[in-house]
C-alpha cells in the first residue's frame, strides 16, 4: 500500500507531514503525527450506484478532517 501526501481531501488544518489513503468505496485513513491524531472514515459511497467522480466524497473527507484537526490542536 502506498501513502498519499498533501492531497486536497486531507483538509486545510493538517500538518504538512500528514499522510493517508483513500479507498474505492469512499473510505479513508488519515494520520497526522505532529498533531497526534488519526482519522478513519468508513463509508459506502458506491451504494446504490457508483458515482461519476469523487468530488462529493472528497469534500466530505476534507470537512471531517478539518473538524477533527480543529479540535486536536
Amino acid at each position: 500500500m502506498g501513502w498519499q501526501l498533501d492531497e486536497p481531501w486531507m483538509g486545510t488544518l493538517r500538518s504538512r507531514s500528514a499522510f493517508g489513503k483513500t479507498g474505492f468505496t469512499g473510505t479513508s485513513c488519515l494520520c497526522d503525527l505532529e498533531q497526534g491524531t488519526g482519522i478513519v472514515l468508513l463509508s459506502n459511497y458506491t451504494f446504490p450506484t457508483r458515482k461519476k467522480d469523487a468530488t462529493a466524497i472528497n469534500a466530505a473527507r476534507a470537512d471531517v478532517a478539518d473538524i477533527v484537526f480543529s479540535r486536536s490542536s
